[in-house]
């Protein structure tokens, strides 16, 4: 029942974080044109908050939803993979690619969730699970709930605005009666760069035909990162998988002592 306005505007390939890399030009930020959108579902992102839709879909393997939707100031889910099907999508990676809701709201975004999650055979990743209402715990309570703060990692490299705004915000959270812990994730560091090995690996992968039909329509820059995938040893990516699930183990056993972790989105504002 939705009406689609158009396509937007994306980095090639989803291949990048900017979204000044496309055929059509680069994405612009509505709040300042002289910024970037983020990337790589940047159109979408603009558009909601240039109010040109109510919504918009992206996807996101390494940040696509959630850094232009921080960078645009919308709200952007990556929800749980398998949740939403990637049937019909042009995939830069196979297991690590999710579809997510982009809105102006928290509502919105639970309200179009609940419209695009389902079970599809036709993705052999979808999760076949029973149907829930994403907008059930909108207006409750969240006191008393515990709030992970990391340790490492995230906080590494924030600009001081940003650093600033985040502890306001873990301040306004613990003032309502929210409980904050502080902790540590072991795995982090290997899993950036397991995450890169893998992204890499797969991206070449997914696009080995366009690469080898018509390489010279394809940016450079995101020919240069495809082609680096053809590089990358069987055993490292074996290896890259096994930090995936490592860390997959780490986070549950982190989620059974913590409600959510909080953390800067981007640790910069939009450049």
């Amino acid at each position: 029942g939705a009406i689609i306005i158009g396509k937007t505007n994306m980095h090639e390939f989803s291949a990048g974080a900017t979204g000044d890399l496309s055929h059509f030009g680069p994405a612009k930020n509505p709040h300042n044109m002289k910024k970037i959108a983020g990337g790589s579902s940047s159109g979408s992102a603009s558009a909601v908050a240039a109010n040109l839709a109510f919504a918009s879909i992206g996807t996101d393997s390494g940040g696509s939803i959630r850094i232009p939707s921080a960078f645009c100031n919308i709200v952007g889910l990556k929800p749980t993979f398998g949740l939403i099907s990637t049937y019909g999508i042009k995939l830069l990676t196979a297991t690590l690619e999710h579809v997510g809701p982009m809105t102006k709201t928290v509502k919105d975004n639970a309200l179009l969730l609940n419209t695009i999650v389902g079970y599809d055979k036709k993705d052999p990743y979808s999760i076949n699970f029973k149907k829930q209402d994403y907008t059930r715990y909108i207006g409750n309570s969240i006191k008393d709930l515990i709030i992970g703060i990391p340790n490492n990692f995230f906080f590494d490299l924030v600009q001081e605005d940003i650093k600033i705004s985040l502890d306001e915000t873990i301040k306004d959270l613990m003032d309502i009666g929210v409980k904050t812990k502080r902790v540590t994730i072991n795995t982090i560091e290997d899993l950036v760069v397991a995450q890169q090995i893998i992204i890499t690996a797969e991206s070449y992968s997914m696009l080995q035909k366009e690469l080898r039909d018509a390489p010279e329509k394809i940016n450079k820059e995101v020919r240069d990162f495809l082609v680096r995938g053809a590089n990358i040893q069987a055993s490292e990516y074996l290896h890259a998988l096994k930090i995936k699930h490592r860390a997959i183990d780490e986070l549950n056993s982190l989620f059974k002592r913590i409600d959510f972790l909080l953390a800067p989105t981007t640790p910069v504002f939009p450049p």
